[in-house]
């Protein structure tokens, strides 16, 4: 009797079998074993393929940068903790299980904080370049950033040309230029909290090997330094002290230091930014860069009010008015540049904050809420007052944009959606808080004329010059001009880019009236107005060169409305054709399409 043998498993046939020159009885189990063998081998070969990319990449983060590389690598994070992705996933329900396989968007949030920063970073790294060559600027929708090009900043300068700390006295004046023009706006920082960073710099900075959390506290702090410096060298007050460039160069040092902060503090580090270069020539890419936070700000989910639902009061407000300021920002400069808005209003359910001061308590019994309700009475003026009447405003632009400016209805067809809007302006300037200086309500009404010239303007060609609308967008637009020239008169106002928009569109606005209803238009409440335009655009151009083609254009325009408003069309033709040959729209880069065609089509009337 022969003794069985154990078969071996060996494919197309066992070793024994194969010896004794009989059929393997375990074929057919020994091939499926192979087929697992090699499925399973193949596997081994694929994680062993994805170790040496590993590998490969820590080798690569672990070497040494060139200067062609720091844009490209500053701010990326080298790994991510399981629970701060979750983190970023979440909407509010946190608690609650939730599922992490290949559709659930797991491995894109991993890579989320690479993406924010390395963007983010990417548009940041430019400063302003004299003389350098046209070939050199960005680009912003076709059209040449700014009167002065930009570049990106090498690694030299950020070793070299960062400034120090500054001195006491020298910190607080940016400090307080900061809060005083920026954070009644912005009031997503905690002013305690910038004080504290000014007085603890030299100890922050002193260390060998700051923490990230040093690392983080520095940036927020040059950044705060460096947009109040750039706020003092716009206004007329001397500013011969560190140019704002070596501050924001400083701040831009601890980025990689930072580079494991949380997506909250990605979110400041981005707003910052904004703020800082929509003040600067360096203007590119705001609208990328106010887009990105935003984005971030929904994989957070801050734009529900789930997410801040459970949070201790402070740390809810803070979250609350971080959103909210971004949403600000970042719908004015869509709207100035012409671009979509990055989240809908449908979409959010985050309340606003509190009207309460940034010392105040901040639990159930400080519920100060601000809303334009019909026969509600105002609410008394609170530290917040500004900032929340300027929020929504914003919610308004956007129910405007989104009804008015539609490409996929004809503009004729839209005019039933402008009375509504209208009484819904109106509404909101009935329901302001009493109580506000005439100088804190200059920031919100000037937002308010700017909605009432957005909103009537695409109508004014079909409008009557009698109409009650026309004649709101022409007063609207000369108080621009008008309240704009007051805050000129201040000697601490410091304008941005925004701002050069608001006061050149309401400027044309004005000329464009005129053009189709000379005489009817023309008073000498619109011609002080038109007036006020050209001064306070040529205050602008002499405190920041890259505003002087926006003067330019303006003069000729007005030259040519002045002239066709003596009724000689000899005159109009021979004016223009003085200056036609260095006259064009070209490098009007921060003008939305129909402010554009609204210029252009004043030239082709002059002409």
């Amino acid at each position: 009797m022969l003794k069985a043998s154990k078969c071996d498993n060996a494919y197309p046939e066992c070793s024994n079998c194969e010896k004794a020159g009989v059929s393997c009885l375990k074929a057919p189990d020994a091939e499926a074993h192979a087929i697992n063998n090699s499925y399973t081998r193949a596997l081994e070969d694929h994680v062993a393929q994805l170790e040496s990319k590993i590998n490969s990449l820590q080798a690569q983060i672990h070497a040494p940068m060139t200067p062609n590389q720091v844009v490209e690598s500053a701010g990326t994070s080298m790994s991510h903790n399981v629970a701060d992705i979750v983190g970023m996933l979440s909407t509010g329900h946190a608690e609650a299980p939730s599922y992490i396989g290949s559709s659930s968007g797991l491995a894109l949030a991993s890579n989320l904080g690479d993406m924010v920063k390395a963007t983010v970073w990417n548009k940041a790294l430019w400063i302003a370049a004299s003389g350098a060559d046209d070939q050199e600027r960005p680009m912003e929708g076709g059209r040449v950033l700014g009167e002065s090009p930009t570049r990106r900043i090498t690694i030299s300068e950020l070793r070299n040309n960062a400034a120090d700390v500054p001195p006491d006295q020298m910190g607080k004046r940016m400090i307080e230029a900061f809060l005083v023009h920026i954070h009644p706006r912005y009031p997503f920082l905690v002013p305690s909290n910038i004080w504290h960073f000014h007085e603890q710099r030299h100890v922050l900075s002193s260390g060998d090997a700051p923490s990230q959390e040093d690392h983080l506290k520095l940036f927020v702090l040059y950044m705060v330094y460096a947009i109040g410096a750039l706020n003092l060298r716009l206004t007329q007050q001397s500013y011969n002290e560190t140019p704002p460039e070596k501050f924001y160069i400083a701040a831009l040092q601890h980025v990689s230091g930072a580079r494991e902060a949380s997506s909250i503090h990605n979110i400041e580090a981005m707003l910052l930014l904004v703020l800082y270069h929509m003040r600067s020539e360096s203007n590119y890419g705001l609208w990328h860069m106010a887009g990105l936070a935003m984005r971030t700000c929904i994989d957070l989910g801050l734009h529900r009010e789930a997410s801040t639902r459970h949070l201790p009061p402070t740390t809810q407000q803070l979250r609350r008015r971080l959103f909210w300021s971004l949403y600000f920002v970042e719908g004015v400069l869509s709207s100035t540049l012409g671009r979509p808005i990055s989240l809908s209003d449908t979409d959010i359910d985050q309340p606003l904050p509190l009207s309460i001061g940034d010392d105040e308590p901040t639990g159930p019994s400080a519920r100060v809420e601000i809303r334009p309700v019909p026969g509600r009475e105002a609410h008394p003026y609170t530290k917040m007052s500004q900032a929340i009447l300027l929020f929504q405003l914003r919610r308004l632009e956007s129910r405007i944009q989104r009804c008015i400016y539609r490409v996929d209805r004809e503009t004729s067809t839209l005019l039933p959606e402008l009375y509504p809007l209208y009484t819904e302006l109106e509404t909101w300037r009935a329901n302001v808080p009493t109580g506000m200086k005439e100088s804190e309500m200059h920031r919100p009404l000037l937002s308010y004329h700017r909605l009432m010239c957005l909103l009537i303007r695409p109508f004014l060609d079909m409008l009557n010059p009698a109409d009650l609308y026309f004649q709101q967008c022409v007063t609207s637009a000369g108080q621009i001009c008008q309240i704009h020239q007051r805050l000129h008169r201040s000697s601490q106002y410091g304008h941005s880019s925004v701002a050069v928009h608001t006061i050149f569109v309401a400027g044309v606005t004005l000329l464009y009236c005129l053009w189709l209803h000379k005489q009817t238009v023309w008073s000498f409440s619109v011609s002080n107005s038109v007036r006020a335009c050209s001064c306070v655009i040529s205050i602008m151009a002499e405190r920041a060169p890259w505003v002087r083609r926006y003067r330019d254009v303006y003069e000729g325009l007005v030259e040519a409305t002045m002239d066709a408003l003596e009724s000689s069309e000899d005159a109009t033709a021979s004016a223009f054709g003085r200056m036609s040959a260095d006259f064009s729209l070209e490098g009007l880069d921060i003008l939305d399409d129909a402010a554009y065609n609204m210029a252009k089509q004043i030239i082709g009337w002059a002409e």
